[in-house]
């Protein structure tokens, strides 16, 4: 897709090129991995880049910045007379409701969930997606223990709960609903959102979006709803939406000052006066600054986001009011140093005895494996495993540069080459729509280590290969330090030496 953000200098709108270097530098310094920035100044776009393997025109997993476009939605529904924000969610939801119902769920109402204060003490768990209606059963069976409005919990169930109410009032789509109103109006071309078992979209998380996409709805929001002349969506819904609704301090993790802003509909507020933000875990921001008319946009995977955060307050208070001179140097300093991010890699240590002792010897699971695609996977949406099929075998070979690993699953086979030249090399394969990059070395004589990063996902897999005579097991970690259940992954059994003509190899 085209950029329909003209490009500029960054003095020419008030900005150093020394400025931006010294974020980028900052943002290497705090140790967080990065897949791509953009920075909008006065509707121009100052800066662009992305850290090799990943490109800016790649769709990202952007978490819950999906959120703020479900906020557009209900905003477009309440625009159109379709809903009030004072409706009882229990009228909306009737056929959901408990046996009993609580004097707060009765009171609860739909701004109680767009602040994310609808009363629950604890982010429901619901897991039973059927076309019954179960998890929005398991939503208003969760104890509702605060008066509506009072108490801020973080709540993507409740999220959920709001696509849910836009398909009873319209029979749309999360994504259906906003192509004629926001999403054509703004250029954007073909979006996924992930849906749950029964159909209704993930509008708490489920959005895949490029860095194109999130730097128009991040323009969006700044213009509070206008775009090329026209008002598409009320500034009134704004003026709520993206000012302080409720109180987060003291319930929100973490606790940071960007964190205990505040919440409104859907939308993050932030330390610095006036300005609030989109919010996907991990790193996907939108944060809008309207006292500087910029927008800053990151896609990352870091667990670090209150550091992201800090590195951005600190571009931000160098930004000034008017242009700047010229300064060629640094702006072409700027130029290529965006141009050539990547990710670090590392060393490609080889070990030609061991290389020799496994080249094309045959290895099968001693019990169940979970196909490749799956047990390499980083963070995934919504698993469900039914699709994660089975590895049946694993052999090895060796070229001047690279390792190339041979895998058969049970839905075909593939051949996965992992540089040793310390830079990741990409190619493609069939469980990715756009590339697998990878990278190994030998840590200890026996031991190989890989990085695998379908770049579908916006983490991958550190796997450990540990040889003995007639067998390797294998470890894998994420490569985003996290706690979070969503890159908690699959365990494989050890793999033994197979009969070469068993081999299942294309």
């Amino acid at each position: 897709m085209k950029s329909c953000f003209e490009p500029a200098t960054p003095e020419s709108q008030g900005v150093p090129s020394r400025a931006v270097l010294d974020f980028l530098e900052d943002l290497n310094d705090r140790g967080l991995e990065m897949h791509a920035f953009s920075i909008l100044r006065h509707g121009k776009c100052i800066a662009q880049g992305s850290w090799y393997p990943y490109r800016t025109d790649m769709e990202h997993n952007v978490f819950s910045f999906s959120k703020s476009l479900t906020s557009m939605a209900m905003g477009f529904l309440w625009q159109e007379g379709k809903l009030s924000l004072s409706e009882k969610l229990t009228d909306i939801f009737a056929d959901c409701m408990p046996e009993t119902i609580s004097e707060n769920l009765a009171a609860a109402t739909v701004r109680d969930l767009l602040i994310m204060g609808c009363g629950h003490e604890t982010e429901p768990f619901v897991d039973n997606f059927t076309p019954d209606n179960t998890w929005l059963k398991q939503f208003f069976a969760h104890p509702f223990e605060h008066a509506p409005g009072t108490a801020y919990q973080y709540n993507t169930a409740g999220t959920n709960v709001l696509c849910a109410l836009l398909f009873r009032k319209t029979e749309e789509s999360l994504t259906g609903y906003l192509r004629p109103r926001l999403f054509d109006p703004l250029g954007i071309g073909a979006v996924s959102c992930a849906a749950i078992a029964d159909g209704t979209q993930f509008g708490g998380a489920g959005f895949r979006l490029t860095l194109e996409d999130m730097k128009r709805f991040g323009q969006f929001f700044l213009k509070k709803g206008r775009w090329e002349g026209k008002q598409l969506l009320s500034q009134e819904w704004f003026d709520q939406a993206c000012t302080k609704q409720i109180e987060t301090a003291g319930r929100a993790q973490p606790d940071h000052p960007d964190w205990n802003a505040g919440y409104g509909f859907q939308f993050w507020m932030c330390d610095e006066p006036g300005s609030f933000r989109a919010d996907g875990a991990f790193g996907q921001f939108a944060v809008v600054l309207p006292q500087k008319d910029a927008v800053i946009l990151t896609q990352s995977s870091t667990e670090q986001t209150f550091s992201l955060m800090e590195a951005i307050h600190g571009l931000s208070s160098r930004m000034q009011d008017c242009a700047l001179a010229p300064c060629p140097k640094e702006y072409g300093l700027l130029l290529q140093k965006q141009n050539n991010l990547a990710l670090a890699g590392f060393s490609g240590v080889r070990n030609r005895k061991m290389e020799t002792a496994i080249e094309g010897a045959v290895y099968s699971p001693e019990g169940d494996a979970v196909s490749f695609r799956t047990f390499s996977s980083g963070i995934r949406m919504l698993p469900s495993p039914k699709d994660d099929g089975k590895c049946l075998q694993i052999r090895f070979s060796f070229e001047k540069d690279r390792i190339l690993l041979h895998i058969a699953d049970d839905d075909g086979s593939y051949v996965l080459p992992l540089s040793t030249t310390g830079n990741y090399c990409v190619s493609s394969q069939p469980f990715s729509r756009q590339g697998v990059a990878g990278i190994a070395r030998f840590v200890e004589n026996n031991v190989i280590e890989a990085v695998v990063r379908n770049l579908d996902q916006p983490s991958g897999r550190r796997l450990y290969f540990c040889f003995e005579p007639d067998r390797f097991c294998v470890r894998a970690v994420s490569t985003i330090v996290t706690d979070s259940p969503m890159t908690a992954g699959a365990v494989w059994p050890a793999f033994l030496k197979t009969n070469v003509s068993e081999g299942r190899f294309l």
